[in-house]
């Protein structure tokens, strides 16, 4: 547990605490999300974000709390939100705010401490597993010897419950819940299908429907969205506190929803691989990753998947496949890595293409991307790598997995464009383009209003790295000899072209993306400047480069695009590089990838970095420096 002392009566402290957030999750998309000073800076930040349809359609459920400590009719707020266009602070209870507690990611657990007229009193959010269930502990504890008489005291909680879909905003004008008292200590709120039941047993409920009209979200109104809210609440929750030194009070808050099994099962323990370095780092990286890690049911059977970000993403097939040898692999979570595999590969298209993403409510899958089929077989090939040692008897089935990475070198093998996959073909040169100037297929893929920010439609440096890295793959993990050998064979002429096509001898670096037309002109259009995707050509674990290449790429990256926080996504001097990613959804997206900086990209350079080296102990030790800033920055 890490504890962070807070003293909020100061603006510039008050400042610092609202602009750090916490997030907990809960394993089926849902999640707690907030400011350290608990005030909402985002329209995501809510105490539970429950998800209707794991892990997707979720719903804020329970806004906020509004505690107030009331003693012999004189009222002591505890918390504080921004409210109008001026955003004034109201109440002005954080002022009271004293400590911050983190737990371990893996408990779901945080808690808040004021100190307020002689009495502690502490809040723990804790965020059940496998359930859209959230607990809220109070206890309240007065000093000893404090003296002061325990009579007229109690705790007024005041619960906001909006029941929105998570990426709307919501006005008196759309409606309040509906509210039904199913006894003296649960409640239930309903908003069409959907039911939050709120149990309080031990408290007192009054009934007092009101709407706090234009709560203020500083975040959204700097991305230039909407950024003002009026938010329902039903009533108060009142505890009569007594004479007793510590006493403690327990309010849940469950989303009940007809499309989610109550309780669903947890993944069986999984066994961590053994390892030599068990520092804090390490663990702290393992635990954040298994934020990320939720279940995805399809005709009645939960598969792993991995989302691509909170607050908003859902599980995307591309981040999702970059993240499975470093979330599930390395930390020796196989089962799921193999259950993940196969929720993307049964989603599979005719085409050879996985899912880009899921959509955020119940509609089919999103087929727009180039890279995520070849990533898939990069993850594959590093699960078959992972399970290569065990016994035959507990060796996993991997002829599924196998099948679908066949399908998908298959399909990118074929030579004659098909709109229906976005074009991507083999071209007669031996090299994969895909795409037409109104897609963006690829990792850099921000779009607005029909405009394609970074246009990298054709032979992308990336996708051929990754195709080549999937011919080797798929050969090393066949068992059929005459298959490999064609593979092989393959790879050898798909590395030749990409020498020949994407080396810039003048420049000592690879070309990003080469243009689709003139196949036969090596020396095609640069288009979109200097770039850092060309790290991949070294950091897969086969290269279609030489030696000196590879190392002149790393060098060549080393000097434009490293940063402490990963790789810059254009060169500096590009006249289109933009510096700041900031503004309105317009500006935001216009500078997406075209400077701002990735700190995922990190990985492949490391991983580059000691391949170039053979993983020397030199290496890993400028590795481990390179990664300190993250990892500062995880803390």
């Amino acid at each position: 547990m890490t504890a962070i002392t807070l003293n909020l009566a100061e603006d510039s402290a008050l400042a610092r605490a609202t602009a750090s957030e916490y997030l907990l999750t809960n394993g089926l998309g849902g999640f707690s999300m907030g400011t350290l000073s608990n005030i909402h800076t985002r329209r995501y930040h809510g105490l539970l974000i429950a998800s209707a349809l794991p892990p997707v359609e979720r719903v804020l459920a329970l806004h906020s709390m509004q505690a107030t400590l009331v003693i012999e009719g004189s009222e002591f707020p505890l918390s504080s939100q921004r409210f109008s266009q001026q955003e004034l602070l109201h109440p002005h209870g954080s002022r009271y705010l004293c400590e911050f507690n983190q737990h371990s990611p893996t408990s779901a657990s945080h808690t808040w401490k004021v100190d307020v007229h002689g009495l502690s009193i502490t809040r723990t959010l804790t965020l059940e597993a496998n359930v859209n269930r959230l607990f809220v502990d109070f206890r309240v504890q007065t000093p000893p010897g404090d003296g002061r008489p325990a009579t007229n005291r109690t705790l007024v909680l005041r619960p906001f419950t909006p029941l929105r879909d998570f990426h709307a905003l919501h006005h008196a004008h759309d409606g309040s819940p509906g509210m039904e008292a199913v006894n003296e200590s649960l409640l239930h709120l309903a908003r069409g299908t959907l039911k939050l039941a709120v149990n309080h047993s031990g408290l007192t409920f009054r009934p007092d429907a009101q709407w706090w009209n234009t709560f203020a979200y500083r975040i959204e109104r700097e991305r230039g969205q909407d950024w003002l809210e009026d938010v329902w609440s039903p009533g108060e929750l009142q505890w009569r506190l007594g004479a007793q030194s510590t006493q403690d009070i327990r309010i849940s808050f469950e989303l009940v929803s007809p499309t989610v099994e109550t309780g669903i099962q947890a993944q069986s323990d999984h066994h961590e691989r053994p390892t030599t370095h068990s520092s804090r780092a390490v663990l702290r990286l393992r635990d954040a990753a298994s934020q990320f890690i939720v279940k995805r049911t399809v005709n009645k059977h939960a598969y792993t998947s991995i989302l691509a970000g909170y607050p908003w993403f859902s599980d995307w097939g591309r981040d999702t496949m970059i993240s499975i040898p470093g979330l599930l692999i390395a930390t020796g979570r196989l089962d799921e890595a193999k259950s993940a595999l196969e929720l993307f590969a049964h989603h599979l298209s005719p085409d050879g293409l996985v899912p880009n993403c899921f959509d955020d409510y119940d509609g089919p899958p999103h087929y727009n991307t180039v890279d995520a089929s070849l990533w898939f077989v990069h993850a594959v090939h590093q699960y078959v790598r992972a399970v290569a040692g065990m016994k035959p008897a507990n060796a996993p089935d991997i002829s599924g997995l196998l099948d679908a990475c066949r399908r998908i070198v298959s399909a990118y093998s074929r030579t004659v464009p098909s709109p229906s996959s976005f074009n991507i073909h083999l071209t007669s040169e031996g090299l994969i383009s895909a795409g037409d100037p109104s897609t963006q297929l690829t990792w850099m893929d921000a779009k607005r209003d029909g405009e394609v920010f970074t246009p990298r439609h054709g032979k992308a440096v990336e996708i051929n790295a990754l195709f080549h890295n999937a011919l080797m793959a798929l050969a090393e993990m066949t068992q059929d000899q005459q298959e490999a050998l064609r593979l092989r064979e393959h790879a050898l002429r798909t590395a030749y072209a990409f020498r020949t096509a994407f080396w810039s001898q003048e420049h000592s670096c690879l070309h990003d993306c080469l243009s689709p037309e003139n196949e036969h002109a090596p020396t095609s259009l640069l288009r979109g400047g200097g770039r850092p995707n060309q790290i991949f050509a070294v950091s897969l674990p086969f290269s279609p480069l030489t030696n000196s290449q590879q190392k002149a790429v790393v060098q060549h990256v080393t000097e434009r695009y490293l940063t402490p926080f990963g790789l810059r996504t254009l060169d500096p001097s590009d006249p289109q590089f933009h510096a700041r990613y900031q503004g309105t959804p317009w500006e935001r997206d216009s500078a997406y990838h075209q400077g701002t900086v990735w700190p995922w990209l990190i990985g492949p350079y490391c991983e580059a970095l000691l391949r170039i080296n053979n993983f020397a102990t030199s290496a890993k030790t400028q590795v481990r420096a390179l990664l300190a800033p993250l990892l500062h920055a995880l803390d």
